[in-house]
């Protein structure tokens, strides 16, 4: 859903890169372009786990403490591979 939506924010209307910088990404005015592959896998990732989760955690429609607890783990957890990836990885 997040993946989703970001795509279909930006269009050519609401594309404000210079022509310097559109002739630098190599992309069409409106065009989109993942720079690091890393941080986008893990986002996406996390994503899908995060929808399973939300269906296993929601079965029994009770949300119990360890569940909210791991809950808010994983996003630190989450935030930690995403800026781990986006400092020390390329690409």
């Amino acid at each position: 859903m997040i993946t989703g939506v970001s795509i279909y924010a930006v269009d050519a209307n609401s594309d404000n890169r210079t022509d310097d910088q559109i002739e630098e990404d190599g992309t069409e005015k409106g065009v989109k372009k993942v720079l690091n592959m890393m941080v986008f896998t893990i986002t996406t990732t996390w994503a899908v786990l995060a929808y399973m989760w939300l269906y296993y955690v929601l079965m029994d429609k009770k949300v119990s403490n360890i569940e909210a607890y791991l809950t808010l783990a994983y996003f630190f957890v989450l935030l930690g591979m995403a800026f781990a990836a986006d400092k020390y990885f390329e690409g």
